[in-house]
């Protein structure tokens, strides 16, 4: 306790001392004065009475030292010279005597006591010189010299501390593409950048100082609604219009994906709280894929869940709480089911039955997706073993993602699970989503390369709904194309749909790949794609997802 009290005090006097206010000064002036005045008269009382006033020489250097803090190196040097006046030839060394002081030493003495203020003067300027400088680093981001989060959560308190702050808003601004534009132009020109995107924010915003600068591709506007003529709303879509249309930086031209997140400003919540908020928002924004987010109270709820989630995924893993049902593949020419897709479920041993949905997104960023990949593939093994024993031989597809690829071991670990179930690579179809592919195209390339070589059939999943683009498609091993649902549901209903549809079909057939139309589930739907030469279909129409003993049962009576 008594260390933590005498932090405060230390910090409060070096905060007071550094850059004193006008009344700081005032006070200061006024105890110097004091102190000038009680040596004056010791000097002269103890000479008078007890024929030494030398011992009083030593209360100079106090006011000194505190004229040369207040004050600087001029104080210093005006409290030196008062100083040696006092001790100067005029007042006697003893009155009883009348002994006068000799010139010389006063001259000396006084030298040295305007030197003593200069010197401490000259230390504390530039003591202030560098606490100042110390301040600006800590204060403000290296990469760009703007605010940095210290500074913001100082501005954040002050603003609390107003009696009125409902109009008060916390606005995140995250550069979606920050870090291809600085691999673009160097990491050299970081600061100049970041001070570009700076210039476009407050030029939006008409504010000078509260732009601040948080992690490199975010940052942050204080909006009060009482300075601006326009609505939030307004002033964030002319500032993603601005980024939309791309700008001249480093010769070249720039164009900028941006996200936006906002929450309130409120008493209650601390300036750490403000900014969870605000990060909360923007992660949803960039899950959902919308440009602006406002934080409401069930996000940190939301991020609670996710999290605990996650931390039970592991254990639920080795307990094998997780099961599978297959949806199956029907082949339309010869209306046989061909095969199966492997599609997880969690059966929760307190919540009960858990939504993909809430799970799968969240252990994708993570490396449990390896772990449950794993499993599945496991799983699907154990089970297509029972589909064998019961006389139905398909192929069985499992969703694989960037990160399984990105496991060095990967590879490996699915012949070592697929063998040791004496099942062969060309038994499984392994699907990967466009949008999952484009993060990182030249892995993908590769390891989806070595995938097809070892016999493995390769299926793009929900084409159509990415980054089409016939280049990759020429480039990646695919043996099928997964026509996304929200083509297939109104094929029969809106032309343009089944245009799509068709056109689709037949670059599948060019590139010699097998056409898979996924979320069927009406017969006019069947009829359309057999009119465009669809190969195989998946939905409801045919079956909701079984697990493995109604999917025997079920095909065993289809």
């Amino acid at each position: 306790m008594l260390v933590k009290d005498l932090s405060f005090y230390t910090h409060w006097l070096v905060t007071k001392w550094r850059d004193p206010g006008r009344k700081t000064k005032t006070y200061s002036l006024a105890i110097i004065i004091l102190i000038f005045l009680i040596s004056a008269g010791g000097i002269y009382l103890i000479g008078r009475y007890y024929s030494d006033s030398y011992i009083y020489m030593h209360s100079m250097h106090l006011p000194i030292i505190l004229s040369a803090i207040i004050f600087r190196s001029k104080g210093g040097v005006i409290a030196g010279f008062i100083a040696g006046m006092i001790f100067a030839p005029i007042i006697p060394i003893d009155f009883g005597l009348d002994l006068l002081r000799a010139r010389v030493g006063w001259l000396l003495r006084t030298s040295f006591f305007m030197a003593e203020g200069m010197i401490a003067g000259v230390t504390f300027e530039i003591l202030h010189y560098q606490f100042n400088k110390l301040e600006e680093s800590s204060y403000h981001d290296p990469s760009s010299g703007l605010p940095n989060k210290l500074f913001l959560f100082n501005k954040l308190k002050e603003i609390q501390q107003e009696d009125e702050i409902t109009d008060y808003k916390l606005v995140l601004i995250n550069i979606k593409n920050y870090s291809e534009a600085i691999n673009n132009f160097g990491h050299g020109k970081t600061v100049e950048f970041n001070q570009a995107i700076a210039g476009k924010i407050k030029g939006n915003f008409n504010q000078v100082n509260n732009v601040y600068n948080i992690y490199n591709e975010n940052f942050v506007v204080i909006y009060n609604e009482d300075s601006h003529n326009n609505s939030l709303i307004d002033l964030i879509k002319l500032l993603e219009n601005e980024f939309n249309q791309s700008f001249e930086f480093n010769d070249l031209p720039v164009y900028l994906e941006t996200y936006f997140s906002v929450t309130s400003i409120e008493n209650k919540l601390n300036p750490e709280e403000l900014f969870q908020n605000v990060y909360l928002a923007l992660k949803e924004a960039r899950d959902s894929n919308q440009t602006l987010i406002e934080y409401k109270n069930d996000y940190r709820e939301k991020e609670e869940n996710n999290l605990i989630l996650l931390g039970e995924i592991k254990d639920s893993i080795q307990n094998d709480d997780f099961f599978l049902k297959y949806l199956p593949k029907l082949d339309l020419k010869n209306n046989e089911i061909i095969g199966a897709e492997a599609l997880i479920r969690w059966n929760h041993p307190e919540k009960g039955q858990i939504s993909p949905g809430l799970f799968i997104p969240q252990v994708e960023k993570t490396a449990l997706i390896n772990d449950l990949t794993y499993w599945v593939v496991k799983k699907s093994c154990q089970e297509l073993n029972q589909l064998k024993e019961a006389g139905i031989d398909i192929n069985i597809s499992i969703n694989i993602t960037p990160r399984n690829l990105l496991d060095n071991n990967f590879i490996d670990n699915l012949f070592k699970i697929i063998s040791n179930h004496d099942l062969r690579p060309a038994d499984f179809d392994l699907e990967l989503t466009e949008t999952d592919i484009m993060q990182d195209i030249d892995t993908a390339a590769i390891k989806l390369s070595e995938l097809s070589q070892a016999g493995f059939n390769i299926s793009l999943d929900d084409f159509g709904t990415g980054y089409s683009s016939l280049s990759y498609l020429k480039e990646l091993p695919f043996n099928s194309l997964k026509v996304d649902q929200i083509f297939i549901k109104d094929i029969y209903q809106k032309p343009k749909s089944k245009e799509i549809v068709s056109a689709a079909i037949k670059l599948g057939h060019i590139i010699g790949c097998q056409v898979v139309a996924e979320g069927v589930e009406t017969e006019q739907t069947i009829t359309e794609l057999n009119s465009l030469k669809c190969d195989y279909i998946q939905g409801f129409y045919i079956t909701e997802p079984l697990v493995i003993a109604d999917f025997i049962d079920w095909h065993h009576n289809y």
